[in-house]
């Protein structure tokens, strides 16, 4: 039974739900029907492996969520396919072998899924998805560290959560994003280098957020070529330029965005180092708006700039 022959890792909030809409319209792909599988992850975390400790388990509402999404979908009684996909998904043991039977190509397909939690395992969980698919090829989006963390914060409290951005005071709102998990999250070159220690590099595709709002098709057309599929504009459709999974659009305060800056301020430098080219543009936008507010990277925050407003809503 065979594995997938490609993981989109991540990150989060970088373009997942964009690239796995477009790449399962492709007639050589087969996606799962769910998105995010999160079977390395969760394998990580130690998040129960049946149906009756998953149902209640607090930690994995995504997975529930995801069950609840196909059961509005209305799954056609007479589409027995799916509805033993769903089955399978739902209620068997996870397993090595259960992770596999998830991925059912046809002749000529090759197969894959996007979970962005795997972008941050340990090594050790990175090994291990080696040892079991070592010619699997790996696909890995960022995008400007301070849009990301914005974009993730709003997503989780206030699409996911339902916090109610109005009534939420500024020091809540500068609280959740001061969180460190966002900004471990955002250092992708960290966690790129378990990636980069452990596959070939040849087998590991870096691409930019920036991208899909600027030149989508050939971002795609580059994906296909990668993974060894048809390169044809004739497999890229109008979703292709569209916004997926957009996050609600709500102000994100000056203070909290050089907040976000400073801190993110190494993180941007190497990017820049690595990758020039758009990482170079985030860090030139990062060092002109902080400059614009006389604010250095090792500066405080003037409090003259709290009432102010910047308006990220990618």
């Amino acid at each position: 039974m065979p594995y997938p022959d490609f993981l989109c890792i991540g990150a989060a909030k970088c373009g997942t739900s964009w690239l796995h809409v477009n790449l399962k319209r492709h007639r050589q792909i087969f996606v799962p029907y769910i998105k995010e599988i999160h079977y390395f992850d969760s394998q990580a975390y130690g998040h129960p492996n049946n149906f009756i400790g998953r149902l209640f388990h607090p930690g994995i509402g995504y997975w529930r969520r995801s069950l609840k999404r196909q059961l509005f979908k209305r799954v056609s009684l007479t589409d027995k396919k799916r509805i033993k996909w769903l089955f399978n998904y739902a209620f068997r043991i996870r397993s090595d072998k259960w992770y596999a039977s998830l991925f059912q190509p046809e002749e000529g397909q090759i197969s894959g899924e996007h979970t962005p939690g795997y972008y941050a395992l340990d090594t050790e969980h990175v090994e291990r998805i080696y040892n079991l698919m070592p010619d699997c090829k790996i696909i890995f989006l960022i995008r400007n560290p301070v849009e990301q963390i914005w974009s993730m914060t709003k997503f989780m409290h206030f699409k996911i959560r339902k916090y109610d951005f109005e009534k939420m005071s500024h020091d809540q709102l500068r609280s959740i994003c001061s969180n460190d998990f966002r900004f471990d999250n955002s250092d992708y070159l960290l966690h790129l280098s378990k990636w980069e220690k452990i596959f070939p590099k040849d087998n590991i595709f870096i691409g930019f957020y920036d991208e899909i709002c600027e030149c989508p098709k050939d971002l795609l057309l580059r994906i296909f070529e990668f993974l060894g599929i048809e390169k044809s504009e004739n497999q890229i459709f109008p979703v292709a330029h569209r916004n997926v999974n957009k996050g609600p659009e709500y102000a994100l305060p000056n203070d909290i965005r050089i907040m976000i800056a400073q801190r993110s301020y190494d993180n941007l430098k190497r990017l820049h180092e690595r990758f020039g080219g758009y990482a170079t543009k985030w860090l030139e936008e990062e060092t002109e708006f902080l400059k614009k507010h006389g604010v250095l990277p090792d500066k405080k925050l003037p409090s003259s700039l709290r009432s102010t407003k910047y308006c990220c809503t990618a």
